[in-house]
């Protein structure tokens, strides 16, 4: 599969945690996969998982800019053609529309809503109504404030973010016993089970 991963900016974040975790878990499986934004600290950690990258000037808030970046998208979509498009949250869901918005056969448009303040949902929901594409809400809760803004629920899934959590170390598990005053009694670790005396 070729995938063009579309979001604001690689920066610190939330949606650029998962932008990074999807596109080197798409390039594992042999995927061909490439991320569309405008650049920051964790391009390095999507290159060094053999992802490409494209400088889009996602970041600016303003319809003038997303005019912009869909212009640069569009040719980034000409360039790799792929056959999924994920944009992560509205802004970059509208320029990849407006990219994908060419005669021929269009890709799979996915959006993937990370959350709003709660008086963005109904003009995010007219938005990503005129987007077109199925929307991913990351939580119950945003699907509901989706569905409530007037979203169709027939182009909704609700898919809650999970958390990789790797097992605690014995220094951890010291450390927790000491803060929770637990002395020898029995820890659980999801990953490893009860730690301690039996």
């Amino acid at each position: 599969m070729r995938l063009l991963l579309v979001v604001a900016a690689m920066r610190h974040g939330g949606a650029e945690r998962i932008v990074v975790q999807l596109a080197a878990d798409a390039a594992r499986r042999g995927d061909a996969v490439t991320v569309a934004s405008a650049g920051g600290p964790w391009v390095e950690q999507i290159r060094a998982a053999e992802v490409g990258h494209e400088l889009v000037s996602l970041d600016r808030r303003s319809a003038p800019a997303t005019l912009m970046a869909a212009g640069r998208l569009a040719a980034v979509v000409r360039r790799f053609r792929p056959e999924v498009v994920h944009a992560q949250n509205v802004r970059a869901t509208m320029a990849a529309a407006v990219a994908l918005a060419r005669p021929g056969r269009r890709p799979a448009l996915v959006t993937t809503l990370h959350g709003l303040a709660p008086a963005d949902y109904p003009a995010a929901a007219r938005l990503l109504r005129l987007a077109g594409g199925e929307v991913i809400a990351c939580a119950p809760a945003v699907g509901r404030s989706l569905l409530a803004a007037g979203f169709p629920a027939g182009r909704l899934e609700v898919i809650t973010n999970g958390v990789a959590v790797g097992p605690a170390s014995e220094a951890e598990l010291a450390a927790a016993r000491r803060r929770f005053a637990v002395g020898s009694r029995p820890l659980a670790d999801a990953h490893r089970g009860c730690q301690g005396a039996p």
